[in-house]
């Protein structure tokens, strides 16, 4: 469900980043740390795809009372301090690691199905 300005809550700008794609990562980023954000660009840059000037900027907007919190998290992540270290990095299966896995399902696939 999308944030709505009120006149009870009212919606502030507190960062202003280059296209969309990186606005929604950050919308994300608050988001799953319990912010409610709203991006925003000109509508001529979403049509034409522009990701520099002003056309190109997206703004990204909280309720004022989230403001502080958001404008803490955005300064940690500018940090680093919510990147992977490498000790928290588990790799992706590799190519050998999904042929076997496909050749186990192959096999299981050959097997008679146990009677009921």
């Amino acid at each position: 469900m999308e944030i709505q300005p009120s006149e009870e809550r009212k919606l502030v700008h507190i960062y202003s980043t280059d296209g969309t794609i990186k606005a929604e990562l950050i919308r994300a980023f608050l988001e799953t740390n319990g912010i409610r954000a709203l991006v925003s660009q000109e509508s001529a840059g979403i049509a034409y795809g522009f990701t520099v000037g002003r056309l190109g900027e997206a703004r990204i907007f909280v309720y004022e009372e989230q403001a502080a919190q958001a404008e803490e998290l955005l300064a940690a992540l500018e940090r680093g301090e919510f990147e992977l270290r490498d000790e928290d990095y588990q790799p992706i299966a590799f190519e050998e690691d999904l042929d076997e896995a496909c050749d186990d399902d192959e096999e299981d696939e050959d097997r008679p199905a146990p009677e009921e």
